[in-house]
């Protein structure tokens, strides 16, 4: 199958797929243009509801237990 940048989920690698279906942290150690960031990507689409939290002051949402990014930059300047 060749492969369609708009849908790069028709195309993905063992080590890709392995990658998006595990649970827990993960370390990739991959040489340049592999495609980590897709496999972050359609793995970030996958992460459930409930391990994200909405910010009570500017609505950003982030990871439960992570503070506000969004917060701390308004914060810096």
């Amino acid at each position: 199958m060749e492969y369609d940048i708009l849908k790069p989920w028709e195309t993905l690698d063992p080590w890709q797929k392995e990658y998006i279906e595990s649970e827990g942290n993960c370390f990739l150690l991959t040489g340049r243009q592999s495609g980590k960031s897709t496999a972050m990507s359609i793995k970030a689409a996958h992460i459930p509801d409930s391990h994200i939290s909405t910010c009570d002051k500017c609505g950003s949402r982030q990871f439960l237990g992570v503070d506000c990014h969004t917060c701390q930059l308004i914060k810096a300047k």
